[in-house]
């Protein structure tokens, strides 16, 4: 299992305005490659459908939940991010 580069997929979509541009609109496939994802992790997130970062990372922690079912920690409230200016920025 690889719950570290699915963190680092949507860390770097986060802190990368061009990463996250590439992962929502075509350029994923592509993207992923680098990333240390088991095969049908890599299925998993090439099958996610989303149009923003919160649908994106909202996906991909339904994988890592599906995957680890231990509770996610306090601090990360999925809805609390999302009502983050951060994740209202526009995409270029």
């Amino acid at each position: 299992m690889s719950t570290r580069s699915l963190h680092t997929l949507v860390g770097r979509a986060v802190i990368s305005d061009d990463f996250c541009t590439g992962v929502l609109n075509g350029r994923r496939a592509q993207l992923i490659r680098e990333m240390d994802l088991e095969p049908d992790e890599t299925d998993q997130v090439m099958a996610i459908r989303a149009d923003s970062l919160p649908e994106f990372a909202a996906a991909v922690q339904e994988i890592i939940l599906a995957r680890d079912p231990w509770p996610a920690p306090a601090w990360l409230d999925l809805q609390e991010a999302q009502a983050s200016p951060l994740f209202a920025r526009p995409l270029r």
